[in-house]
Parts: structure tokens; sequence; C-alpha cells
């Protein structure tokens, strides 16, 4: 049996955006129950004109540009030897850029995958 949950929830402002897929599987005993996330947000919005304004480009570059904005991947795995349960996280956060008519957006993301896995219970 298979049983699906989604959420798509936007801020007020339209600055933040979150998607979530929940999914709940049952087959062969085991129990496996997965989220994934994308959660994204907007950090900062620059008008460009023109050639003029690279000023205005750079200085966005150089503030998004610092160690806290960088690409980062994680994976973690714990396995439960007493239980039988497994569980699997893999997150990616970054920055995007995006531009639209004359604006600039850097757009902060997080996204995120997890699994659990579980023998499942007798009844």
């Amino acid at each position: 049996m298979r049983e699906m949950l989604f959420k798509n929830m936007t801020s007020k402002d339209f600055k933040k955006r979150d998607l979530t897929i929940r999914e709940d599987l049952r087959k062969n005993g085991f129990v496996a129950h997965t989220e994934r996330r994308c959660f994204y947000f907007v950090r900062e919005v620059v008008s460009v004109e023109g050639s003029h304004d690279i000023d205005k480009l750079a200085k966005l570059k150089t503030t998004a540009s610092n160690d806290s904005n960088k690409r980062n991947f994680h994976i973690m795995r714990v396995k439960d030897s007493n239980t039988g349960r497994e569980k699997l996280v893999c997150k990616v956060c970054g920055m995007i850029y995006a531009i639209i008519a004359n604006k600039v957006y850097a757009i902060g993301f997080l996204h995120s995958f997890k699994i659990n896995f579980s023998p499942e219970p007798v009844i």
C-alpha cells in the first residue's frame, strides 16, 4: 500500500516557498517512509537598468559569496541494530540567481531527502 502527502506552502510576501512530498510504502514486511523537501527563500533583489548598474551586481555577488552561501552537500546514515530501523538523510543547500525582467534575485535553497526503513509491526 502507498500513501502520499503533498504540501506547497508560500509565504504571504512570496519570499519563501516550501514544497514537501511524503510517502509511506509497505512491502514485503518493511515500511519505508520518505520525505522530499525543497525550501526556497529570496535573500536579495537588485534592479538592473543597464550596463552602468554593474556595481550593483558586483555587490550582490560579494555579499552572497561568503562561506555561509557556498553549496553544501551532506549525507548521513544511521542504523539501529536493536530495532532494525535504518535512516538515510541527504541535504543540499546553496544559492542560485534568477533574472526576471530587470531584476536579479539571489535565492537561497535547501533540498533534503529522508528515508526511514523499519520492519512492519506485527498486529
